[in-house]
């Protein structure tokens, strides 16, 4: 990962958007006051990659945004394995974080790399592109503050994982899981196999296959026997069929004549019996035709006096009509009566509704007066209350603000504590630091050897006599006085840094309180003047309970307004319906008038005496003539239809007589004709007479066809023993036949042996095809049976061989040994990168997974890591990592190369002398010449002299700014 830029906004000091280019930069520095936000810009890289800053601890990233910011922004560009990608990530104060992803495409366009899974997506797509987890990230690329040694003189199972990650040696665990699970699944597949063999083609072998193909050969010979057999018995069932079809054709015709015989006898019968009920019948009909003659005589006479009585009394209609207009006067004249009496009621009611109404007007308006009344009430009473809100308000400020005043003024006094106190400290530890300086220039002085034993190398020129040193001189106890008050004085130097810190602190804690008294000062003159707080929330609430009484009494007034309304909207509907009455009522009366003056009209038409009651006595004793005339023309009518009915029954028995005898007569030429085929039908069997003539009559002719029906019936019996013989002779060939062949159908009718024979020749057919089958599907089971013992014994030696590449990737032994072989590399490069920087004290050795220092300078006695003094710590620690940046890519090979293209560092300058600070420049300027980015966080003036390019972090107010030097 090689950065290109970063955009920051809302990240502690960094208020401001701050846009930095990384593209001209290589080695560079980062500059600024303690507190400037130089650290910020690390924070800022790492918030966007991972969404977590190592100095947060992975809690408390909101505490990053800056005060009195809702959120921050970082927008952040890198390369990596060649291709270009722009994280934007989103530090709510409130809320869950926000990302995205972009990759530049082949056009220069900015794409999406993550679609979907919000930030736990992006999380996991940027580890994926880095190769580095967040661990990982903070102890190769971004070392900050606290730990910078970490990867050095850390535990080993984390050393372990970060060096598993960045070689991606997981390949090699991933390729041994995929190793054996390849093996797994392929003896599965071959077990699978066997156990099918098993199953499915148990005993399937050469011989059972051999003797298939012997039952199916022996099938085919008994199949051709049953189609001889078939061709036989069809023969055979011929000539059977043929006899007996004869045989039962005697029978039938005999049979058919027999049925003609005893219809042919009924008919004779029945001829016999028809002449004497012709005769009944003929005098029957004639009486009956005497009787009907004199009722139509006795029906005219009725109707002619019927026609008389309508003609003097009218006919129903017409008095229906007298009837009505009679009821019609009856009825109009009550309604008329009961009307006059509705009149005088309604119009009493339209006087009390017309007073109602006048009463609801004038309420109304009274209403309408008091509801404006308490509107300009309510009104007048809610300006008091916004007044009295907006009064209360300001107090409320003022009172605020006081309080503010009150306590910033009280932080003042506590940060001024704390500074005096700082500033104390800062004199004892000068002086502690001076003093433990002055002892350590003394014992120098009293052995000046003591200062150069340290730098004593065997074999090396000595730095003052120029000899070869052959031996190092045993320390004396002046040597360990020396080595003691070195270590005092380092102590006591670091405890005066650290108050120096403090002491800076605290005055920059003390210079917020002063601006923060002085902005509560300036918020607090800025308000207007007011009442005490305790006097507006009285007047306040004052007006609050009049706006709520006047609020009450405008809608009590409004609700009375609305009660008026209804009551004078009740009164109009009322006057309304009852004047609607009055006229209807009138409309009642004239149509009531204008009915009994129709019904009069029509009685007065027929009677010139009008009197009600005259006329309707008139009516019911015409009414009662018109009736008795009509029942005397009924009765007559009922007895013309009686007659006529009688005539009807004889006429029909005359009818049924001669229908019956012409029946006969057809009937009998009828069996004529139907005998005369049945005759033609035996002649084929026998010589039968002839029919007799149709032109004699019909008993004639019923009396010549008895003779010849009888005749052939005796003819046919003496034909059918013959034929009866025959057909025996027949039957028994059959019979011998089918017991030759073992056949034995369900009769001897031809179809049945035809179908037995079928059925002999399906069944030899159906055991042919199922030793056919038999054999092919041996010969396809063993063919399969090969195939899967042939699979299955080239998957058990293809899974013999995927275990034991999965057995030799396994962690312990492969993965392992390139990890050792690779902590030997690293030891190796850096051990060079430390002896140049540390003037050739030490050097570096693996063992295990772990580090070694080798101490040149103390007969190269090899000890722990963390023996090291914080600055050779630190020499160390940069040599290892300046030796992961350059070797790392020829240690994982060329698929890993360009992960580690960048290293940003954040402490330890300051614990150099001028000598190592120059061999640690040097080194990281031969950095530079393998196109890496470093980035390193400093105070040290020297190290920002040596290396011109740099971004400079300067303060302004709340907020910094970074400027680009070059």
């Amino acid at each position: 990962m090689r950065p290109l830029h970063l955009e920051v906004v809302g990240l502690t000091s960094l208020r401001e958007r701050q846009v930095i280019d990384f593209t001209d930069l290589d080695l560079f520095v980062i500059t600024g006051p303690t507190g400037s936000g130089k650290s910020s810009l690390l924070d800022a890289i790492s918030l966007a990659l991972y969404g977590r800053v190592p100095r947060m601890g992975g809690q408390g990233n909101r505490e990053l945004v800056s005060h009195g910011l809702a959120q921050a922004q970082v927008l952040f560009g890198f390369s990596a394995q060649g291709v270009t990608y722009q994280v934007a990530r989103t530090l709510p104060r409130i809320g869950a974080q926000s990302a995205a992803l972009e990759r530049l495409d082949d056009k220069g366009d900015w794409v999406p790399d993550v679609v979907a899974g919000g930030v736990i997506a992006v999380n996991e797509r940027l580890v994926q592109v880095l190769g580095l987890d967040f661990e990982a990230f903070k102890r190769t690329v971004l070392l900050p503050q606290g730990d910078f040694a970490a990867f050095l003189s850390g535990d080993p199972p984390e050393r372990r994982r970060i060096l598993t990650r960045l070689l991606d040696l997981g390949r090699f665990q991933v390729a041994a899981q995929i190793a054996g699970a390849e093996a797994t699944q392929l003896l599965a597949e071959a077990q699978a196999a066997e156990r099918q063999i098993a199953a499915q083609y148990d005993g399937v072998d050469q011989a059972a296959l051999d003797g298939a193909h012997a039952a199916r050969d022996e099938a085919v010979l008994v199949h051709a026997e049953a189609v001889e057999a078939q061709q036989s018995l069809s023969g055979l069932a011929g000539e059977l069929a043929e006899a007996a079809g004869r045989a039962t054709g005697v029978v039938a015709v005999d049979r058919e004549l027999a049925a003609a015989e005893r219809r042919i006898a009924g008919l004779a019968d029945e001829f016999a019996a028809i002449e004497p009920e012709e005769t009944a019948a003929s005098a029957e009909a004639e009486r009956a035709a005497l009787a009907l003659s004199e009722a139509l005589r006795h029906r005219e006479e009725a109707l002619s006096a019927l026609a008389e009585t309508l003609q003097s009394t009218g006919d129903d209609a017409a008095l229906a009509d007298l009837d009505l207009a009679l009821q019609t006067c009856t009825q109009e004249d009550a309604r008329l009566r009961a009307i006059e009496d509705r009149r005088r009621s309604g119009e009493a009611e339209l006087a009390h509704v017309a007073g109602a109404l006048d009463q609801a007007s004038a309420a109304a308006r009274e209403a309408e007066r008091v509801e404006a009344e308490a509107a300009d009430a309510d009104s007048a009473a809610q300006e008091r209350r916004e007044a009295a809100r907006s009064e209360r308000a300001v107090a409320r400020d003022r009172d605020a603000a006081e309080r503010e005043v009150a306590a910033a003024d009280a932080d003042l006094a506590a940060k001024a504590a704390t500074r005096a106190a700082a500033e104390r400290e800062l004199s004892v530890a000068a002086e502690e630091a001076a003093a433990a300086q002055a002892h350590l220039d003394h014992l120098k002085g009293e052995d000046e050897a003591a200062s150069f034993r340290t730098r004593l190398a065997l074999g090396e020129p000595c730095p003052v006599c120029h000899h070869v040193v052959a031996t190092i001189p045993t320390a004396t106890a002046l040597d360990y006085g020396v080595a003691a008050a070195q270590r005092a004085s380092r102590s006591a130097a670091a405890r005066h840094q650290k108050a120096v810190a403090e002491a800076t602190a605290a005055i920059a804690a003390q210079d917020a309180a002063v601006a923060r008294l002085a902005a509560s000062h300036a918020g607090l003159s800025s308000l207007p003047s007011a009442s005490p707080l305790a006097e507006a929330e009285r007047a306040w609430r004052a007006a609050e309970e009049a706006a709520t009484a006047t609020s009450l009494r405008r809608s009590q007034a409004a609700d009375a307004r609305r009660e008026a309304g209804q009551a004078q909207l009740a009164a109009h509907v009322a006057h309304a319906k009852a004047a609607a009455a009055r006229g209807a009522l009138a409309a009642e009366v004239a149509a009531a008038e204008g009915r009994r003056a129709a019904a009069s009209a029509r009685i007065a038409a027929s009677f010139p005496e009008t009197a009600l009651e005259k006329v309707a006595a008139q009516v019911r004793a015409w009414r009662q003539q018109l009736g008795e005339a009509r029942s005397a023309a009924a009765k007559a009518r009922t007895a013309c239809e009686g007659a006529q009915d009688v005539v009807n029954r004889s006429a029909a028995a005359v009818a049924a007589v001669a229908r019956r005898a012409s029946s006969v007569g057809d009937r009998v030429m009828h069996e004529r004709g139907s005998v005369d085929p049945l005759l033609v039908r035996g002649g084929e069997f026998a010589a039968l007479p002839p029919m007799p003539d149709a032109s004699s009559g019909v008993g004639s002719v019923l009396h010549q066809l008895r003779g010849v029906v009888s005749d052939a019936r005796i003819r046919l019996t003496d034909a059918a023993e013959g034929l009866k013989a025959r057909r025996d002779a027949a039957e028994a060939r059959l019979r011998d036949a089918l017991a030759k062949f073992g056949i034995q159908p369900r009769t001897l009718v031809a179809a049945d042996v035809q179908a037995a024979a079928a059925h002999f020749v399906t069944d030899a057919a159906l055991r042919l095809q199922a030793a056919e089958a038999t054999a092919s599907r041996l010969s396809s089971d063993l063919a399969i049976k090969i195939r899967l013992e042939t699979e299955a014994s080239e998957k058990r030696r293809a899974a013999t061989l995927h275990q034991t590449l999965a057995n030799a990737l396994q962690a312990n032994n492969f993965i392992d040994f390139i990890l050792a072989e690779s902590v030997q590399r690293l030891a190796a490069v850096a051990s060079t990168e430390l002896k140049s920087i540390s003037g050739g004290r030490y050097s570096l050795k693996a063992r295990d997974i772990g580090f070694l220092v080798v101490d040149h300078a103390n007969a190269d006695e090899e000890r722990s890591v963390s023996t090291l003094s914080g600055g050779e710590t630190f020499l160390a620690s940069l040599a290892l990592a300046t030796a992961l940046a350059q070797s790392v890519t020829d240690i994982a090979g060329a698929a890993m190369g360009g992960r580690l293209e960048a290293m940003f560092i954040d402490e330890g300058f300051g614990t150099l002398d001028p000598e190592a600070l120059d061999m640690v420049v040097e080194a990281l300027e031969r950095l530079r010449d393998t196109d890496r980015l470093v980035g390193i966080i400093t105070h040290v003036a020297a190290l920002a002299e040596r290396i011109p390019d740099g971004l400079a972090v300067e303060r302004t107010g709340n907020s910094s700014r970074v400027l680009v030097r070059a």
